[in-house]
């Protein structure tokens, strides 16, 4: 993030430095100014700082749960499916954040759970009470997962062996 806003901060300042010297012969904008560096560069921590604080909120907070209504002829009835996705499970993920998600999960009372991939992010040797919190999905028509890519850098039979026979 740091990197990202200090590059658009030199395109910004460059740019803005250069259409300056059209009009005035002013050095406000100048880059060699160590007032306004000193200034610009706190504006990027102090954003890079905000940006990360948002970024680990959305990272850890409950997801909201959304729902979708879509028909097809093929379908004989209607059916309840909940969908996980992008779990990224680690060694420091918060188990009762985990708990919780298995137990909203559950409230619904879904027919099928689909896991649509990225499901951990680390061994699953370091994973075994988070492996055993997603046991708990509960769905009479089962609970189904694929691997997505960071499974398969992972190794994704490494990764998917612990998860297969959790749900009958």
């Amino acid at each position: 993030i740091l990197f990202i806003l200090l590059v658009i901060r030199d395109f910004l300042w460059f740019a803005g430095w250069h259409l300056s010297r059209l009009w005035t012969d002013s050095q406000v904008l100048n880059p060699r100014n160590p007032v306004l560096i000193g200034w610009a560069n706190v504006a990027v921590l102090v954003l890079s700082a905000v940006v990360s604080g948002w970024a680990v909120w959305e990272a850890v907070k409950i997801p909201a749960v959304k729902t979708v209504v879509f028909s097809s002829p093929k379908l004989d009835r209607e059916y309840r499916l909940a969908l996980l996705n992008d779990l990224h499970l680690t060694r420091s993920s918060s188990l009762p954040r985990l708990e919780k998600i298995v137990a909203l999960t559950n409230a619904l009372k879904p027919e099928a759970v689909l896991l649509a991939g990225d499901i951990v992010d680390d061994r699953t040797r370091y994973l075994e009470p988070d492996i055993k919190v997603l046991g708990k999905l509960e769905a009479p028509l089962g609970v189904y997962a694929v691997s997505g890519n960071h499974e398969t850098k992972s190794s994704a039979g490494r990764v998917v062996a612990p998860l297969t026979g959790l749900w009958s």
